[in-house]
């Protein structure tokens, strides 16, 4: 909404949310982070508008914090860097809280260019009393390697029988037998019970059967 209404602004509130100050009468960007810091914080402020919070010392408790409330990271910066737009700076760093779960696979999709002679992404699935549930595909984390040698053992399960029943199930997809576990580290859960932003980590010997909905699905 471009021009929301007074009524709007009432119902839905809406905050400004300020982590650093590169303009004040003239370029800061080559100013210490500590002293741009120091002029944001000397400004007064609007109700609208929030600082962000500064954590300096031991991160441990902080990001004790981000996990148990499930946020999404911390920024980390050195307190002499400049501001370097447009430019990824190891002097800042972002930690995303990420998670792991263990899904089966129920089958993959085709590949393309690169991956034509293997596969595009593992489909995964989690048990739910005698039907499965579609949690994802996976791609990202496979080396050339990791591709070629999966690719082998799928062969020696692939399935006529479509394992899971979704209308959200990626086109040209080949079944196999639901016997492998995968690793999965990921962002967070969607609304739909899907996997956001999943990287491939590996496999474990765990059974299949007890990877379940109720066991590794979103809590």
């Amino acid at each position: 909404v471009s021009s929301p209404s007074e009524e709007a602004l009432a119902s839905v509130p809406i905050a400004f949310v300020v982590f650093d100050l590169l303009f004040s009468g003239e370029s800061l960007i080559g100013m210490p982070w500590h002293e741009r810091r120091a002029r944001l914080e000397s400004l007064s402020m609007p109700d609208s508008m929030i600082v962000t919070d500064v954590f300096a010392g031991d991160p441990g408790p902080i990001w004790d914090l981000v996990v148990a409330r499930n946020l999404e990271g911390v920024v980390s910066k050195q307190v002499d860097s400049v501001y370097r737009p447009g430019m990824r700076s190891p002097d800042w760093r972002k930690i995303a809280n990420r998670k792991l779960m263990k899904a089966v696979v129920c089958g993959y999709t085709p590949g393309e260019g690169g991956r034509a002679a293997t596969f595009g992404s593992l489909v995964l699935g989690l048990a739910d009393g005698d039907e499965w549930r579609l949690v994802g595909a996976v791609g990202s984390g496979l080396s050339d390697a990791a591709l070629g040698a999966i690719r082998s053992s799928l062969d020696e399960m692939t399935s006529d029988v479509a394992v899971i029943d979704d209308p959200m199930i990626p086109k040209g997809i080949t079944w196999v037998e639901p016997r492998l576990v995968a690793v999965v580290e990921f962002k967070e859960w969607t609304g739909s019970g899907r996997l956001r932003a999943p990287v491939f980590k590996g496999f474990t010997r765990d059974d299949p059967g007890e990877i379940t909905w109720q066991s590794d699905g979103p809590t």
